[in-house]
């Protein structure tokens, strides 16, 4: 007779250990529900169970969706749906490979128009940018080669042997600089000098015009927006201006460099409808970029008897119906980020800061460019051919990049010029100042309350703004490069990329500059150290591939006091990247960069260049993909 034990049931004290059982729902209902969640989830997903894990990994529209997340892009509107998950897919591969590896599919020359179909001389001036997909010029159209009073744009090669059909539009002002928000709102601005007419002072305007025609921007409310500037300038030339679009605010930074005594002035504009948010304020550069449609932040300098003070300034822009835009007339900084001290003696020349591309309220345009405006001799190459990348990059996964050039006593009474660059994610950044922009914002709303109950404050509506050392933000979200000199860094950012020259010793006679690309995507970063443990590879070498070489860079950078240092203190950042160097040396002067390719801008000679000095040749492409 065979005995049977039974296990006597567990004390109340002990916890089972249960399985989660998926429901047998088909895999499309599956892929249906992973598919909504954010890529952080769907990768934690996988390590839920080996059903999931299968899933995911063998379905291609959920590696799609995580290939996406780590390349920062996101589909693109005009033709993603013209393609299959598995094409997407495919072609993300390759090109996100292509940059690593620096294997350019093929190089194009890009001329530049010199005449327009009627016969006149165009002439390049001082005016440009890049921008996806696209290439702008300020241009002199006539006999006056020192006026811009047209823009040349085109867009860019997706293919050998594409024609480039370039637009030239004119307001029939002189152009003193423009600003575009093309993928947002097919969007050019124009800031236009305005001459004395009739005893009236000499002013600006904004022209708001449409990218895909050259024509007057119609949707908005007025096209033209005149700017109430304090300054008094009875000519363009010592005017410095910078414009940002983002949403419905357009800021416009304005510098009268002959003036005397007068400082940077800013304007931020609601341009759909034309009106003046605010502004003029003062403020002490032009220099400033979007974090998202209602905030931007500007790198500021504050002068003290020994050294200036660096920091970065975070400012909302509330709604027009807010308690905020009712009560305070002037716009104020919320937080103040420091930046490390500079040594005693130092001198702040210059400060600029980019991030390609600039947050967007809703889904991108993307426009073809059409007939309109004033055409040029390269248009007679036929239809606009659009490009087929069925992704753009997506803007809070893009890196910024803040640059100041400082200048240190040197010996022998010469002064030595160093370049700083600053690199940040443009969502670490913005996560950083949003618990300041919320005590911000309620402090406005208790004081409405206070006002309500009669018991308003003295003193008028100033808020506490927070103050944030270096050492409380910096360290871990950045990545500082110190540069002696400035002719070596000049360099472009676009998505989580940053593409810049670097001279090797050579020959004198051939060329001896490489392009080094730094990639800043945290899942590229992971990505790339799990490729190298395959490989059997050690973290910090270097990977040969045909036409470049990558390494991935954790190691901190340290600059410390002292001879080749700018800081009165011990600087450390830890924001990993990825850096490719190519192999292939180039001969350029500066490189462009956009989401698909390389612009290198050759050295030409004295005889090829305009009177500006500005390149009135053309450009090479190195297209990635």
């Amino acid at each position: 007779m065979r005995t049977h034990l039974q296990a006597p049931p567990p004390p109340d004290n002990t916890t089972r250990r249960t399985e989660t059982k998926i429901p047998r729902t088909p895999n499309r209902n599956h892929t249906q529900i992973l598919s909504n969640l954010p890529s952080a989830s769907l990768l934690q997903c996988t390590l839920t169970s080996k059903l999931l894990h299968g899933l995911i990994s063998q379905n291609v529209e959920l590696q799609y969706i995580l290939a996406k997340d780590e390349a920062g892009v996101e589909d693109n509107p005009t033709n993603a749906h013209m393609m299959s998950a598995p094409e997407k897919l495919a072609i993300l591969k390759e090109t996100e490979r292509a940059w690593l590896t620096f294997n350019y599919k093929f190089t194009e020359k890009v001329h530049f128009c010199k005449t327009t179909l009627s016969g006149e001389t165009i002439t390049p001036t001082g005016l440009y940018s890049v921008m996806p997909n696209a290439y702008l010029l300020g241009c002199a159209v006539g006999n006056n080669q020192r006026k811009t009073n047209a823009l040349q744009y085109a867009r860019l090669p997706s293919r050998k042997g594409q024609v480039v059909n370039w637009k030239t539009v004119s307001v029939g002002k002189e152009i003193i600089g423009f600003g575009t928000s093309v993928e947002e709102h097919d969007l050019i601005a124009l800031v236009c000098y305005r001459p004395s007419v009739n005893g009236e002072p000499a002013g600006m305007d904004i022209h708001l015009l449409r990218f895909s025609t050259g024509l007057e921007y119609s949707d908005a409310d007025k096209h033209i927006i005149p700017v109430c500037t304090r300054c008094s300038f009875p000519r363009p030339e010592g005017l410095s201006i910078s414009i940002d679009i983002s949403g419905e605010n357009l800021v416009l930074c304005v510098n009268d460099i002959l003036g005397i005594g007068l400082k940077v002035e800013m304007f931020i504009y609601n341009w759909q409808n034309g009106t003046l948010r605010y502004g003029p304020e003062e403020t002490s550069n032009t220099s400033l970029v979007f974090l998202r449609p209602d905030i931007f932040i500007k790198p500021e300098i504050i002068i003290e008897l020994e050294a200036d003070q660096l920091t970065l300034n975070a400012y909302y822009i509330p709604p027009s119906d807010s308690p905020i835009s009712r009560i305070n007339q002037h716009i104020d900084s919320f937080i103040s980020l420091h930046l490390p001290c500079l040594e005693v003696g130092a001198e702040l020349i210059s400060i600029s800061c980019r991030g390609d591309p600039s947050p967007r309220n809703g889904p991108s345009v993307c426009p073809s460019l059409s007939t309109g405006g004033r055409e040029a001799e390269g248009d007679r190459g036929g239809e606009e051919e659009e490009s087929k990348r069925p992704f753009i990059n997506r803007s809070e996964d893009s890196i910024i990049i803040f640059t100041y050039d400082v200048q240190l006593p040197g010996g022998e009474g010469r002064d030595e010029t160093y370049t700083i660059l600053i690199f940040v994610p443009r969502d670490k950044l913005l996560n950083l100042v949003l618990p300041s922009l919320e005590a911000f914002v309620k402090s406005f709303e208790e004081k409405v309350e206070e006002k309500g109950k009669g018991k308003a404050r003295e003193g008028g509506w100033e808020t506490q703004r927070e103050e944030m050392l270096w050492t409380h933000w910096g360290p871990s979200i950045t990545r500082l490069f110190l540069y002696i000199g400035e002719s070596e860094i000049i360099g472009e950012t676009s998505g989580t990329r940053y593409v810049h020259l670097n001279h090797f010793p050579g020959p004198v006679d051939s060329p001896n500059l490489c392009v080094e690309i730094k990639d800043f995507s945290g899942a590229r970063v992971r990505r790339c150290l799990a490729d190298m443990q395959k490989r059997g590879l050690k973290e910090g070498g270097g990977v040969m591939e045909k036409k470049g070489e990558w390494k991935v860079v954790t190691e901190p950078t340290v600059i410390k006091p002292g001879d080749s240092s700018v800081f009165e203190e011990v600087v450390e950042t830890c924001l990993p990247f990825v850096c490719t160097l190519s192999k292939e040396r180039f001969a350029f002067e500066s490189v462009f960069l956009d989401e698909e390719r390389i612009i290198n801008m050759p050295d030409w000679n004295g005889e090829d260049e305009s009177a500006s000095g500005v390149l009135s040749d053309g450009f090479e492409v190195l297209y990635f993909g």
